[in-house]
């Protein structure tokens, strides 16, 4: 059984990596005549997380918290000295990818990012050659015998507490079969559907994996509660289930990153406003008690046709062909895995509810 759990651990080291952002500072020094007389360049290091290959080529897991700095377009600050000399000061963040806690570092592109999900897929094609990690549903919709059990052990890897601790392996066992909620926590992420377990992680270990006994990646750690002793989270790999194919497709046959999972409308559900502190609960919402999830605000780019606010969405059917599939609504990231799923299909109904009658409208892509 030792043996067995150092093969995991090994194998998954050897596919795991340092995720390092990077800012960039580029100081561009011009005359009045608007000729470039200097140009220089600086890096310095930002913060730094953990990830792990999910499919040959390269393509890296990780969280979105760990990344979300490297998504904002490059600012510019233009001064102007007595000389009339202009200094265009540009500053950007870059994703980088170590196997050796940085002393080497290749440059990783964002393909896709689900802030709902707290997750990420990015790709560095210096390790397109590694293998990848196995993907397996044990926490979401997964059947009843695959579900994770109570004290069932569980292995991390990551880079742990600082850049030095790379490629480190811990051991627990999952604390709960209860899927764990969390809200209002950094980034204002609200977290359902969390693993909760008890093998040790420290800052570092974000975008990490959590892997069973069977060597399957079925969690990325994101988060532990720092006041408490040995309580520790991660989100599955449900929707990386769902979203990787495409995202592959994608970036394989276009070029082409893949766009967040974008709804168009803000939503809660029961556990949302019994949690949630209550300035972030838009008001009228603080008593929502029902099944499914009520519409508290509509966008121009929703993606059902006809919602309206205050409508409690219950169900989504799913057609293509002969084929069907039905999510029922239980939850805000019920809607959204529901959402992935459309990329499967070709149309989808949404039930709700509008005043006590039930209707039914279109989901689109």
């Amino acid at each position: 059984l030792q043996e067995k759990k150092t093969k995991i651990a090994e194998e998954y080291i050897s596919i795991s990596f340092t995720v390092i952002i990077a800012k960039k500072i580029e100081t561009v020094v011009y005359s009045s005549l608007g000729i470039e007389k200097s140009r220089t360049t600086d890096e310095t290091f930002a913060s730094f997380g953990s990830g792990t290959i999910v499919h040959k080529g390269g393509y890296i897991l990780t969280n979105y918290h760990v990344i979300n700095s490297a998504l904002a377009e490059p600012s510019t600050v233009s001064s102007t000295n007595s000389l009339r000399d202009t200094t265009e000061t540009t500053t950007s963040y870059i994703v980088y990818v170590s196997q050796d806690g940085g002393d080497t570092c290749y440059e990783a592109q964002i393909l896709w990012t689900g802030y709902n999900f707290d997750l990420a897929i990015i790709v560095c094609s210096q390790f397109a050659d590694l293998s990848a990690a196995p993907l397996k549903d044990r926490s979401v919709y997964c059947a009843s015998e695959d579900r994770i059990k109570v004290l069932e052990e569980v292995i991390t890897i990551g880079t742990q507490y600082n850049q030095e601790n790379y490629g480190s392996a811990t051991i627990g066992t999952i604390s709960s079969s209860v899927m764990r909620s969390i809200y209002g926590s950094d980034l204002q992420l609200n977290y359902e559907y969390l693993i909760q377990h008890d093998a040790a992680i420290n800052h570092g270990n974000s975008g990490g994996a959590l892997v069973d006994m069977d060597g399957y990646l079925i969690g990325i750690n994101t988060l532990g509660i720092d006041n408490a002793n040995s309580l520790f989270y991660a989100v599955s790999v449900y929707p990386i289930i769902l979203i990787l194919p495409i995202v592959v497709a994608n970036w394989e046959n276009n070029a082409q990153k893949t766009t967040d999972v974008s709804i168009g409308l803000s939503a809660i559900d029961k556990l949302m406003a019994k949690n949630l502190p209550s300035s972030l609960i838009e008001t009228g919402y603080e008593d929502f008690s029902e099944d499914g999830v009520i519409v508290t605000r509509v966008e121009e780019t929703c993606i059902i046709e006809n919602i309206q606010k205050d409508d409690i969405i219950k169900e989504v059917k799913f057609t293509n062909g002969t084929d069907t599939e039905t999510f029922t609504i239980n939850n805000v990231y019920d809607f959204l895995y529901a959402r992935l799923r459309l990329h499967k299909y070709n149309s989808a109904i949404v039930t709700i509810e509008r005043n006590g009658e039930t209707l039914q409208l279109n989901l689109t892509k």
